[in-house]
């Protein structure tokens, strides 16, 4: 109705203005055109009665529609209020996904510092030992770290004007973390810049971590100290017990045992020894006790701050660092164990206690371990190389898996427990003993024999390059022989003759415990003996093939030892006693020996002459020695202990024999001779010692005598 009113009164003006302009321009007649011109303007006029009915429409339709105008902004605020609930509610639905999302996160980035579950090697072969002396290397760095900062908090040096000096212990933390990278990148100038910011992030995270785990195990609340009250708490421990060599010996172990916050027995106030309590209580009294029991574990404490410093440094630049460790072997091999047999109350709460007492690297492997024993699955990330450990160690591994198998591991079977028997044996190059002779092979008694003496054949022809034909004679003249099953006997020796010759060599699948080991062992070491072709070299691959055997190191060279002594005795005249002699030697006289040869006498008291004046030395003997099928073919040879000690001195047949008459018994001086090797200083004469229950000169020394006549 208004669009209407409006262009009606838009025509009606455009309509006159027209009529105007033809009246006044366009007509000629003026008469007409003032006509015209004048109902131009009527009309224009008229216009106005359209434009007035407009504006002259009645109020309520005004406030009508301011009405409805406000209706339509107080629902426009309304729905603007309500979406900004929604707005507001969604927000606060994403802010609180986006905190969970971080929350996961961050246990993401805590997962990643446990262990990688997968059955890896924790090293390639080809790395292992180099792995290995770099971290024997940052270990040895550590100790000595750790006694410098003892011995200069001792001296009160971290500290000026009654305040500690912050700048020194962070110039000296960065030194430390640089001498450790440096051990594992030797050829960069600068490795912390070679080390991504999420390594070093890591690195720090874990620091922390294990710095408050160390300091809550402390009686006192140490972690809220101030740095100048935490370092006043360490000086007055250390200079408890003084200087660093006096509280060593303990502090390893403690430290040790306690390493990153697990005190174990033997290590916290209660257990720490009942030994040392009852001896100390009568002099010093319990509140003495007591406040030494306080300052061991701070100085344990600072110990252990050094190594959570050089173990995280060394996990960033050598990796899998905190798996190359007893303590983790150890906790990977028991979760292996659990995992093979059924679980049981005992056997898991034992291993759990076994897991919290293990002075591991990082806690983070220990909750590893924890899961991996609570799942009865693997902890992976096994033993690559034997030699990566000691074999101390290895053996200590060894003997407490024993231990919990015999006590703790229930439902047991002959072919699961030979798997991991097996299993764990390749990984620890060690042979596994329950203490149940016979139980272990399943193999009747001269079929092991029988094995035993193949594998003795196969070190022959392996390692020391004999044929197989000549390996064959020294095994069957063994001590093993007679326990091979005499139908058996001629056909085993004929298959050893005819074998070939790029045999491999593997340790027998022997008890530890069996008889048959022991005498194993033997004859492998006397037909190693006999072939004349033993070396230093030769010797160790010996003695550690009786270390797999569960024997110690010293046990091991013993045993060799006394087969030098048994293969002597093979070799002597019978009219002459062997005297009580060190293994070492009797190894040195049997290389002198050559075919056909054997010993008449030994006689040590050796002095060697020089300048007039004597040395004596007791490791050198003179051994006479005579052809076996000629007596009178006689020389002597002056031997060491040494390793390749023979051959030092030869007689010759110009020596001159002089007595040397003294108090109570007379000396036999030799001169001239052959002195064989340039690093022996050549002496004027031999001087052999007399003896008083001898018989005299001449029947003591007929053998060196006879060498003259």
């Amino acid at each position: 109705m208004k669009m209407k009113s409006n262009q009606k009164a838009i025509t009606l003006i455009v309509a006159g203005t027209v009529a105007v302009l033809v009246g006044a321009f366009v007509l000629p007649s003026p008469a007409v055109g003032k006509w015209v011109v004048g109902v131009g303007a009527i009309v224009g006029l008229a216009s106005l009665y359209f434009l007035r009915a407009k504006t002259a429409a009645p109020a309520g339709t005004l406030a009508a529609e301011r009405e409805n105008l406000q209706q339509e902004r107080e629902e426009f605020e309304r729905w603007q209020k309500a979406q900004a609930a929604v707005f507001q509610t969604q927000s606060s639905r994403i802010e609180e996904r986006n905190r969970d999302l971080l929350e996961r996160s961050a246990r993401f980035q805590e997962l990643a510092e446990y262990p990688a579950c997968d059955h890896k090697a924790l090293v390639e072969h080809s790395t292992s030992a180099q792995f290995s002396a770099q971290d024997q290397q940052v270990n040895l760095l550590l100790e000595r770290e750790a006694e410098r900062v003892y011995e200069k908090i001792r001296k009160n040096d971290y500290t000026v004007n009654g305040v500690v000096d912050l700048s020194t212990i962070r110039g000296e933390v960065l030194d430390l973390i640089q001498r450790v990278a440096r051990i594992y990148s030797p050829n960069s100038a600068n490795p912390l810049l070679e080390t991504s910011f999420e390594q070093l992030a890591r690195s720090v995270s874990r620091i922390c971590l294990h710095s408050l785990v160390l300091l809550e195990q402390l009686p006192l609340d140490v972690k809220r100290y101030t740095i100048n009250e935490l370092h006043g708490y360490l000086r007055k421990a250390i200079q408890g017990y003084g200087a660093y060599q006096q509280v060593a010996p303990w502090l390893k172990h403690l430290s040790r045992s306690a390493y990153a916050g697990r005190i174990v027995a033997g290590a916290n106030p209660v257990t720490l020894g009942a030994w040392w309590l009852a001896s100390e209580i009568g002099r010093r009294g319990t509140q003495k006790m007591v406040e030494n029991v306080v300052d061991r574990q701070a100085v344990a404490a600072l110990h252990d701050f050094i190594t959570i410093i050089g173990t995280e440094v060394a996990n960033v630049y050598g990796p899998g660092y905190r798996q190359r460790d007893a303590a983790w072997v150890y906790g990977s091999e028991l979760a292996e164990l659990v995992s093979r047999f059924p679980i049981s109350r005992d056997s898991l709460v034992h291993a759990l206690r076994e897991l919290t007492a293990l002075p591991l690297r990082s806690e983070y492997d220990r909750i590893y371990l924890y899961r991996c024993i609570a799942n009865h699955r693997a902890a992976g990330l096994r033993l690559a190389d034997s030699a990566g450990l000691t074999r101390a160690a290895r053996e200590d591994i060894a003997k407490r898996l024993e231990h919990f198998y015999r006590n703790h591991v229930h439902g047991q079977t002959p072919e699961v427990r030979s798997e991991w028997q097996n299993d764990v044996e390749s990984r620890l190059d060690l042979k596994l003993h329950f203490g149940e002779p016979g139980e272990v092979s399943t193999a009747h008694s001269d079929e092991r024999a029988e094995a035993a003496l193949r594998s003795v054949h196969a070190f022959l022809v392996s390692t020391l390059e004999l044929k197989p034909d000549v390996a064959a004679d020294l095994a069957g003249a063994s001590d093993l022989m007679p326990s091979v099953a005499l139908p058996r006997r001629s056909p085993l020796l004929q298959e050893l003759a005819e074998a070939r010759s790029d045999v491999r060599f593997e340790p027998p699948d022997l008890d530890p415990s069996a008889e048959i080991t022991k005498t194993f062992l033997q004859s492998l070491m006397s037909c190693v003996i006999r072939s004349e072709k033993s070396d230093p070299h030769v010797e160790e691959l010996l003695i550690e093939t009786a270390c797999y055997f569960r024997r110690t190191r010293d046990e091991s060279e013993t045993l060799l030892h006394d087969c030098f002594r048994q293969e002597l005795k093979l070799r002597i005249v019978d009219s002459y006693d062997l005297p009580q002699l060190d293994g070492l030697m009797a190894r040195s006289i049997l290389a002198e020996l050559l075919d056909d040869e054997e010993v008449v006498a030994i006689f040590d008291g050796v002095s060697l002459k020089q300048a007039g004046t004597l040395h004596r030395d007791d490791s050198l003997a003179l051994v006479v020695i005579q052809h076996a099928h000629d007596v009178h073919q006689r020389r002597a040879a002056l031997v060491s202990a040494e390793p390749d000690g023979s051959g030092i001195w030869a007689s010759t047949s110009s020596i001159a024999i002089t007595r040397d008459k003294g108090l109570f018994s007379d000396d036999c001086v030799i001169s001239g001779g052959e002195w064989r090797r340039s690093d022996v200083h050549v002496a004027d004469a031999i001087t052999l010692s007399g003896s008083i229950s001898g018989g005299g000169y001449k029947r003591f020394f007929d053998p060196v005598l006879s060498l003259v006549k």
